[in-house]
């Protein structure tokens, strides 16, 4: 991508894995991040907290959705549901900034 359209300065992954096969492949050829070029992934895997950069993700709220519907499913499965429980959630995804974006300068 960068070969095609060397100006690109920011790529946004669909998720963090491939995010950080990204961010791997751009330290190794030597591609200073966030300076030429900011990084973002998605999910907020874990898993990749050693990266030598912390990637910039958005979290889905993935863990809190399964927790929720299994919550759910399971009030259904009763022989006398709880008409109180919520089937309706609203959760807000976070963002976290990581070491892979560029700031602006306050002045």
């Amino acid at each position: 991508m960068l070969e095609r359209s060397p100006d690109l300065d920011f790529l946004y992954y669909s998720n963090d894995m491939i995010g950080a096969g990204g961010l791997l492949h751009l330290i190794d050829q030597g591609i200073d991040i966030p300076g030429q070029i900011g990084l973002a992934g998605f999910n907020n895997v874990e898993l990749l907290q050693g990266l030598p950069r912390q990637l910039a993700t958005m979290d889905a709220c993935r863990n809190e959705i399964g927790q929720a519907a299994a919550r759910i499913i399971l009030n259904q499965a009763q022989p006398e549901p709880d008409p109180e429980m919520q089937t309706q959630i609203t959760l807000t995804p976070t963002l976290s900034l990581g070491d892979t974006l560029r700031r602006r300068r306050q002045g």
